[in-house]
């Protein structure tokens, strides 16, 4: 028990500190450069759908017949969540997330504070998603993938961005605090 005090003490005080913005940022472009030079997007929206797919299989729903899975995507049906390296991916994402904000201490518990609170999120998150299906991407494949290329189509999701943060940003406001 010591031991793990010890350790946790060392290592993990260094940790609570923020680490400074420029580092995050060479880490981030090193990775972006690593996962672009394979020649791979990053890609959470699919991989998600693909979640949801695979769930549903095991509880008896098909969907092999649906025309998004006749092309590249039907070898997405056959290997399942170990299988698909986007999973795996997305799956490090939010491990290495949980870590980060374990590790600064950031890890809360909030109680939801009313139900417009619970509105405002459950609206958000359904128009988020859905803008991330019709742009048939999502922010992280945006920033890694579509931006660095210098794709038109990338600056325009992120304009876009910016200009559905600000009216949420007013809504939230105005309608729900």
């Amino acid at each position: 028990m010591l031991v793990m005090q010890t350790f946790r003490s060392r290592w993990f005080q260094k940790l609570e500190k923020p680490w400074p913005i420029e580092l995050g940022g060479m880490i981030l472009g090193v990775l972006a450069f690593w996962y672009f030079i394979f020649g791979k997007t990053v890609g959470v929206q699919t991989t998600v759908l693909y979640w949801g797919v695979w769930l549903g299989k095991t509880l008896g729903f098909d969907a092999s017949s649906w025309s998004f899975f006749q092309g590249k995507h039907a070898k997405a049906l056959l290997g399942g969540f170990w299988h698909h390296a986007g999973s795996l991916l997305v799956l490090g994402i939010i491990v290495g997330s949980l870590l980060g904000a374990l590790t600064a201490s950031e890890f809360r518990v909030r109680r939801i504070a009313s139900g417009k609170q619970l509105l405002a999120a459950s609206l958000g998150g359904l128009l988020m998603g859905y803008g991330g299906r019709v742009a048939t991407t999502c922010n992280v494949g945006v920033y890694f993938g579509l931006i660095p290329s210098q794709s038109l189509s990338g600056w325009l999701f992120m304009a876009f961005v910016f200009l559905g943060a600000g009216v949420g940003s007013w809504m939230l406001i105005k309608y729900f605090t």
